[in-house]
């Protein structure tokens, strides 16, 4: 292949024109999802299969085709796709946008709209699935996930992360350290902490924490990428005069503020904290669905600006048959008291039209967020359960329990605040809240490439620890309340004693006691499935992770990490809180710090290194193989020279 840096310009008069954007309009053809109104399941796999694979090459061309700067100029006009130079105009028009990228349509699964709501002989998009079979599904997915892994996708995640993405993940990471820090603190004021010895020790910790983390939250709002390292060294110091001149501070705001005053205002900030997240997540669900009737909204927007252009034609009309009208006989000064008057008017209507325009704009919003998107994620919930497809929102494990357990801490957070919780109340609802939250800090792994990869295999592990849970808790209720099975007693202890056959730690006595053969035989069969899995298999892995068997495995596992960071990056797209212009995303990929330079090196740098990557994986695994048959052919040459030196 050749590379994206080679700066010979042999072939571009086969290569088309960057500029009349044909190479974009066959991207989106085949990367949207589409069929007809005849189409059986098996002509929508091949069709879809085909299209993924003219994906593919339009990707290569970026790589291949024409010169140095109209490949580099494919890949600008990829990454800044759906962008408008004057910026989003609103949540409508951002959602249809995002949806429309490429990163969006590869990572979620195709959906197609029911043959009887398409007009005759067209061609629409998203909106539920076609009757396609679970393989062809997953073979979709999975094609479409692989291309994830082309330079030139690699190169515009990387890119977004740059423009918004580093930006959104510092402050949502500093928010959620906030929100661990109050709801740590809320609960282990809500369990019964005395005051008198741990108020001084607390409130310190306490106040520090939330001061520097509310500084970092709002310091991120100038966080870009260029500026990453001088922002970085300016907080720190910031922080460090904080931290310092809080030590001198606290004690005066310790005395005028109670042990009662202190919690309150902790659950307070928790609240807020919980507010945030819960409207996060609202936000990413509502981008991934339709606005009730926008088609109809649609068809009134453009109706709107069809009728408004003929009410100012027709004002106009009628203000120039009003200047113009010989036969008013009216005085000069008349007729401009009359004109200031109708300027006036205008001007009012016109600011009454404004208000009522964003007025009706708010509570659409308003609507969507607060009525339908909560709606149809309650649906949405309801068919995971019933196993069909389901929101591209739901499909992230994380995005599963996020939601829940925010609005479980939100609902704390509050019960706090008016009617205090009993200890069994907080036992069963604040300390699993807090235990999620604390899971979700795995969370934050996933930008970082030499660890993310591991996430898979640790969801993977939890989750068979979990279902050894379930049979073993199920095996041993039975057995009464003998002492030999108190490890299984219970779900939390029979999870604990779960986990620790990973680490060889087995207990056989409770299965020397069941006295059933059938439930003596199925708790050796879990037993010896699950140390199989937990030990021998783990075992495995450590040892073959320097061994070429491992190769294929670890990865997939990366591919899953690459497929994870993109899957982050979109997410952050879906809910930045900022506006992003084309100018905004052309900041990160200019030379220099002047905003009209058109040579993009760093969109240069990037796709030799993602080639240059692609191409050392390929070519290790070939000369892996090779050596692998060197090695061979020597060990059965010199195993027959010694034959026939022996003879």
């Amino acid at each position: 292949m050749v590379e994206a840096t080679n700066n010979v310009d042999a072939g571009t008069s086969d290569a088309p024109s960057v500029h009349d954007g044909h190479h974009l309009t066959a991207l989106a053809r085949a990367l949207e999802p589409t069929r007809k109104l005849d189409d059986t399941p098996k002509e929508v796999y091949d069709d879809r299969i085909e299209s993924l694979r003219a994906v593919g090459k339009q990707f290569d061309e970026c790589l291949t085709k024409g010169t140095r700067s109209e490949r580099v100029k494919k890949v600008e006009d990829i990454y800044l796709y759906m962008y408008e130079q004057e910026g989003e105009k609103g949540f409508s028009e951002r959602k249809e946008s995002l949806r429309k990228t490429p990163l969006y349509l590869l990572l979620h699964a195709d959906r197609y709209d029911p043959p009887k709501t398409q007009p005759s002989g067209a061609e629409v998009n998203q909106a539920t699935d076609v009757a396609l079979g679970k393989f062809e599904m997953n073979d979709i997915k999975t094609r479409k996930k692989k291309l994830l892994d082309h330079p030139v996708m690699r190169v515009v995640i990387t890119l977004k992360w740059r423009a918004f993405g580093l930006r959104m993940y510092c402050e949502q990471r500093l928010m959620f350290w906030l929100l661990l820090v109050t709801m740590t603190t809320s609960v282990s004021i809500g369990l019964g902490v005395l005051p008198e010895p741990t108020y001084d020790d607390l409130f310190i910790g306490w106040l520090t924490a939330c001061s520097l983390l509310l500084i970092g939250v709002v310091a991120t709002r100038f966080l870009t990428w260029k500026n990453k390292k001088p922002w970085a060294c300016t907080l720190a110091v910031v922080l460090a005069g904080v931290g310092g001149g809080l030590q001198y501070v606290y004690e005066p705001l310790q005395e005028r503020l109670s042990w009662t005053s202190f919690g309150r205002l902790n659950n307070i900030l928790l609240s807020l904290c919980a507010i945030y997240f819960c409207v996060f997540e609202i936000r990413e669900l509502a981008a991934d669905i339709d606005d009730p009737d926008s088609v109809k909204a649609t068809k009134r927007r453009s109706n709107g600006q069809t009728s408004i252009s003929s009410n100012q034609s027709a004002t106009g009309t009628h203000g120039s048959n009003t200047s113009l009208n010989p036969s008013t006989g009216s005085t000069r000064g008349r007729e401009l008291e009359e004109n200031h008057t109708s300027s006036c008017m205008e001007a009012l209507e016109s600011s009454w039209t404004w208000a009522l325009e964003h007025s009706r704009v708010l509570g659409r919003m308003l609507h969507h967020y607060c009525i339908h998107a909560p709606i149809h994620g309650i649906k949405c919930a309801i068919d995971l359960l019933r196993g069909k497809s389901t929101s591209p929102y739901l499909e992230s494990y994380w995005n599963r329990i996020q939601f829940p357990t925010f609005f479980a801490v939100f609902v704390c957070a509050v019960c706090e605040l008016t009617v205090p919780l009993t200890d069994d109340m907080r036992t069963f609802a604040s300390i699993p809240a807090l235990f999620l939250l604390w899971v979700m800090c795995v969370q934050n792994l996933e930008v970082f490439s030499n660890i993310s990869y591991l996430l898979p295999m640790m969801r993977r592990m939890l989750t068979d620890v979990c279902g050894y849970t379930c049979a073993y808790y199920l095996l041993f209720k039975s057995q009464g309340n003998d002492p030999v099975f108190a490890p299984y007693a219970t779900v939390p202890q029979c999870f604990v004693t779960t986990y620790l056959v990973t680490f060889a730690q087995i207990n056989l006595e409770p299965f020397k006691a069941l006295t059933s053969p059938v439930q003596y035989i199925l708790g050796y069969l879990l037993l010896l499935t699950h140390a199989t899995i937990s030990i021998v298999m783990l075992l495995n892995v450590l040892i073959a992770m320097m061994n070429k068997t491992m190769g294929n495995y670890l990865e997939e596992a990366k591919h899953e990490a690459r497929v994870t960071f993109a899957e982050c990056v979109l997410r952050m797209e879906k809910t930045k809180t900022f506006g992003t212009t084309k100018d905004d995303l052309k900041a990160v990929i200019i030379k220099g710090d002047v905003p009209t330079d058109t040579v993009n090196e760093k969109i240069e740098t990037l796709l030799e290194r993602m080639c240059r990557f692609r191409n050392a994986g390929h070519v290790t695994g070939s000369n892996l193989e090779f050596l692998h048959a060197r090695v061979g052919d020597v060990f059965n040459q010199a195993r027959y020279v010694d034959f026939f030196d022996v003879v």
